[in-house]
């Protein structure tokens, strides 16, 4: 595992910087500009409960299609693969307000985020059953890491706004979900903020970022990066955008090896992209 030293040389060796694009302008192809349409018109809406709620949440975990449909009292999940074998559980949950798959293996391992907790469910003989809870209070958001093939661990972060306003960040080995490790705690200031948390991995760097939107009134973006033992350490906080609403990762077949980050505000998209420069 990287160390701190080695992270500080690595980071000494790369400059990141983040640069505004507003618009097309034949920079990208025409994919690039159809997706700006697309954001313009998904994500200028604040997100808000209702659409987080898995009523009718499709997932897919170890080659199986799923669907999550919320009931009065219990959350009946309902899972078919290609061959036609079938999957069905019954988790005596109510008002689940997001359901995160976190490891592809049989154990199809899964995230709830209740109104009081986070806990992490297992299949086992047959059925789902409650394998730990990672913490107890009001977490708004779930997020996972999308690493690539250098990264040792997968991440989980948590935005809870009770007992305490803060991004609660957890390891695990994947596809082994055995063990969740908190790694680390950010502390955020206890605002009515509408705050949006999104993992992007870098491909030609294999950097891992966390970007968090309204952190603070005046910070509309900030951007953490994954530094080895040091953990993840803020590189970026910006206040020339507009109030986030939405903030999404995106990435296009035609360009594996480029990410952009899209921030949606009240009247424009945003998107900025990572760039590199050896020091």
């Amino acid at each position: 595992m990287e160390n701190a030293m080695e992270a500080k040389q690595r980071t000494q060796r790369l400059a990141r910087k983040c640069v505004l694009m507003v618009n097309c302008n034949g920079l990208y192809e025409e994919s690039w500009c159809a997706a700006l349409t697309q954001l313009n018109k998904t994500n200028l809406n604040p997100i808000n409960e209702e659409t987080q709620n898995p009523q009718k949440l499709q997932f897919r975990s170890y080659g199986f299609q799923c669907r999550a449909l919320q009931e009065e009292n219990q959350l009946v999940i309902r899972c078919l693969d290609e061959q036609n074998n079938s999957r069905e559980a019954i988790l005596p949950r109510r008002d689940v307000k997001q359901l995160l798959p976190v490891a592809d293996s049989d154990e199809m391992t899964i995230l709830l985020r209740t109104p009081r907790a986070v806990e992490l469910w297992k299949w086992s003989n047959g059925n789902y059953s409650l394998s730990s809870r990672l913490m107890d209070g009001q977490v708004e958001q779930m997020a996972l890491s999308q690493g690539g093939a250098g990264m040792e661990s997968e991440y989980v972060a948590l935005m809870a706004s009770s007992p305490a306003a803060e991004i609660r960040i957890y390891s695990f080995g994947s596809p082994d979900t055995s063990s969740f490790q908190l790694d680390q705690v950010l502390e955020l200031q206890d605002l009515q903020q509408l705050r949006v948390m999104r993992f992007m991995h870098l491909p030609e760097s294999d950097d891992l970022l966390l970007c968090v939107s309204n952190v603070l009134p005046q910070q509309q973006l900030r951007i953490y990066q994954h530094s080895g033992a040091a953990g993840f350490q803020q590189i970026l906080g910006d206040s020339a955008l507009p109030k986030a609403h939405a903030l999404e990762v995106l990435q296009l077949p035609s360009h594996h090896m480029l990410q952009l980050l899209s921030i949606a505000t009240e009247e424009a998209v945003y998107l900025l992209q990572p760039q590199f420069t050896t020091l």
